[in-house]
């Protein structure tokens, strides 16, 4: 730890995240989130992955615990799970845009009829 903080960083995508009610005690949820116990968080990862057939997982654990850097198994709701590499963020081909400049928003009045 470093001026208490964690020395691993951590990235977090949340679709819709702005669309969503606030989340009042979010950076409590995150720290008690990484207190979780690794074995209990993986054999939740292998159930939610499914089964090859009766006895085999589609990953295990152990599978789990040695992914590469960028690897990610991507779950979402009726999907099957991926597993597949990632673009780290450093190797995005992002265009250059010049700044644009916004023009304040215009407000009609509203008329109430009877």
């Amino acid at each position: 730890m470093i001026n208490n903080q964690v020395e691993n960083r951590l990235n977090i995508i949340l679709d819709e995240f702005g669309t969503i009610k606030p989340i009042k005690n979010f950076l409590d949820i995150l720290t008690f989130s990484r207190s979780l116990n690794n074995s209990d968080t993986l054999e939740m990862i292998v159930k939610e992955c499914g089964r090859q057939d009766k006895n085999n997982p589609l990953i295990n654990a152990e599978e789990l615990k040695v992914l590469s850097y960028f690897e990610a198994i991507i779950i979402t709701s009726r999907m099957y799970p991926i597993k597949t590499k990632l673009l780290p963020y450093y190797q995005f081909n992002i265009p250059k845009v010049d700044a644009i400049e916004l023009k304040p928003l215009q407000y009609n009045e509203v008329k109430l009829y009877k």
